[in-house]
C-alpha cells in the first residue's frame, strides 16, 4: 500500500504501542501525515493494527515499512515469510519483497537488479533486525561509492538485506 505523504492531512496516530515504536525514528510531519493516510484506508488501518496488537497471531508475516525521503512517499508491505521473492538480490531481499508486490525504479531504484555491482538500492534500516545484520565484504566496498549518499552505520543494500521476524521501518534517503 503506497502513501503520497503530501495528499493527506496531518492526524494523530493513535495506535498499537509496537506500530508507534517502530515509526517513532521517523520525522514527526512523517509519522502524522501517515496517520492521515491510515485514517483514510480504515480497512487497511484495521489491518496493521491488528497484527501491531497480537503479532504473535500472524507467525508468517512480517511488516515493512518504507519512507522513501526522496519523493516523500510510504510504502507499507504485509510480507509472508513462507513467500519468499527470489529476486532481484538475494532470496526474502527487501528489494525482492518490494519488486514483488509491484514497485518498480521510481520507488525504489536497483541499477544492477540486484546484482551487486552499483549502490543505488541503497537504504537505511532505522528500526528491526534482518536475518543478515552484517554486510558483506562486497557489500561495504559498493556502500561507499555514492558520494551524494555516504554510508552511515544504519545503511545497506536493499538487493542485500533479508527480512527476518521483526517489522522493519526503512528509509531511502535523498541525496545530501
Amino acid at each position: 500500500m503506497i502513501c503520497n505523504l503530501n495528499n493527506y492531512q496531518p492526524a494523530s496516530l493513535d495506535a498499537p504501542a509496537g506500530l508507534t515504536d517502530l515509526l517513532k525514528e521517523l520525522p514527526e510531519p512523517v509519522i502524522s501525515n501517515y496517520a492521515g493516510f491510515l485514517n483514510s484506508k480504515p480497512e487497511f488501518k484495521e489491518t496493521l493494527f491488528r497484527y501491531f496488537s497480537s503479532p504473535e497471531k500472524f507467525p508468517a508475516i512480517t511488516p515493512l515499512i518504507i519512507y522513501n525521503e526522496v519523493n516523500h512517499q510510504m510504502v507499507t508491505l504485509l510480507t509472508n515469510r513462507n513467500e519468499t521473492p527470489e529476486e532481484p538480490g538475494e532470496p526474502n531481499s527487501i528489494l525482492s519483497h518490494v519488486r514483488a508486490y509491484g514497485f518498480d525504479e521510481t520507488f525504489l531504484c536497483s541499477d544492477c537488479y540486484g546484482q551487486l555491482s552499483c549502490s543505488s538500492c541503497a537504504i537505511e534500516v532505522l528500526t528491526g533486525d534482518l536475518n543478515n545484520p552484517d554486510p558483506r565484504d562486497e557489500e561495504f566496498d559498493m556502500l561507499d561509492i555514492d558520494e551524494a549518499k555516504p554510508p552511515t552505520e544504519k545503511t545497506r543494500l536493499s538487493c542485500q538485506a533479508q527480512i527476518a521476524k521483526t517489522p522493519l521501518l526503512v528509509k531511502i534517503r535523498a541525496s545530501e
